[in-house]
């Protein structure tokens, strides 16, 4: 059982750290090629809609994959149910956003926003198909699929999205990049993953989890709103343009970040579920995944503070220089961050979802 652990979590590290790097790579190619092509406004429009886009999937996934994966035995049947009410509510609060549009294009005094809201919220019910399948990707630390599934993802939508930009679609392209990324991830995972819905469906498994997994979504959607608080004040209160220096520096922050930090939560989480009737193993891995983290973190992070107005420059021309003060201020929170979520995902995985919420 150990020796089998340890082969999984091993195999798992890999899958995750390939995944990651090969999605983020990928994101990196295609943002130099576009941020190059394209203006600060044009990613100050997508900016400005990506928190509602964020805070929605949050709504429909609810808190229900760290409840179901830290569970011992989930059916078919519940699987089931699971998808139905992502589905539906997903369908729910993309009809209310679809109406909300104007109103949201004139928060920002942008009327174009109101045809591109619409269009790109429609990225929430396609990532609601998805979410069953990433329970039982994770839960069985089957990340080798899921790689395969985001890494393509990855190339499909930047291809066609650098062929759009070159073809004059501006901003429209970015929205397509958003939306392709999503409906190829989840048609590959429907595809060539082994479950499949069942005829029947468990609703009572949605009362069962839902008593632990609340704390977690009023904690997901307190983290979202306040981590991307700042795209709705920029982009209500100062020039477009500002949104667009500062949403480019928190995504390609996010890049070296989101490799280390992702590929250590994400296979930490399944594992200390497996481990969770032995605390002194549990807290033996948590240590072991923390020094690697840092080992990773903070030379990668500190080396980029260190040469970040010559690497925007070089890579991205002297028109991004404005967004280079984001940068180096999200690079200092970025350092930290897999620390905290490593530890919040201890804290879950005990039960402990109240605590997390209190601590968020």
């Amino acid at each position: 059982m150990t020796e089998s652990l340890k082969k999984k979590t091993a195999s798992s590290l890999i899958w995750n750290a390939l995944d990651k790097a090969g999605f983020q790579l990928v994101a990196l190619i295609v943002g130099i090629i576009t941020a190059r092509l394209l203006s600060p406004r044009d990613f100050g429009l997508i900016g400005a809609l990506v928190v509602f886009t964020l805070l929605s999937n949050i709504l429909v996934e609810s808190g229900f994959t760290s409840a179901l994966i830290r569970r011992k035995k989930n059916t078919a049947a519940e699987y089931t149910a699971i998808l139905y009410f992502n589905v539906l509510l997903s369908a729910i609060i993309y009809l209310l956003l679809f109406i909300s549009a104007p109103k949201i294009a004139d928060f920002f005094k942008m009327p174009e926003l109101c045809s591109l809201a619409r269009f790109l919220f429609l990225s929430i019910i396609i990532n609601s198909l998805g979410i069953v399948q990433n329970i039982i990707l994770t839960k069985e630390l089957a990340f080798k699929l899921t790689s395969l599934a985001n890494i393509t993802s990855a190339i499909v939508s930047g291809i066609i999205t650098i062929i759009l930009v070159l073809k004059g679609f501006e901003y429209w392209a970015l929205a397509w990049q958003l939306l392709l990324q999503s409906a190829v991830r989840v048609v590959f995972l429907w595809v060539f993953s082994s479950w499949k819905f069942s005829p029947k469906a468990d609703f009572k498994v949605l009362k069962e989890v839902f008593s632990f997994s609340f704390f977690l979504l009023i904690t997901s959607l307190i983290t979202t709103l306040v981590k991307n608080a700042y795209n709705i004040l920029i982009g209500r209160f100062f020039p477009i343009q500002q949104l667009g220096y500062y949403f480019q520096a928190n995504k390609f922050q996010q890049i070296p970040s989101n490799v280390i930090s992702m590929t250590m939560t994400g296979v930490a989480y399944p594992v200390f579920s497996k481990l969770n009737g032995e605390p002194d193993r549990q807290v033996l891995y948590l240590r072991k995944i923390m020094r690697i983290t840092s080992f990773l973190i903070f030379p990668v992070m500190i080396g980029m503070l260190s040469i970040t107005n010559e690497l925007v420059t070089i890579v991205l021309t002297d028109k991004w220089l404005p967004a280079v003060p984001y940068f180096q201020l999200l690079v200092i929170a970025a350092i930290v961050y897999p620390f905290h979520m490593l530890n919040m995902n201890f804290i879950i995985v005990k039960g402990h979802s109240k605590m997390s919420f209190c601590l968020e």
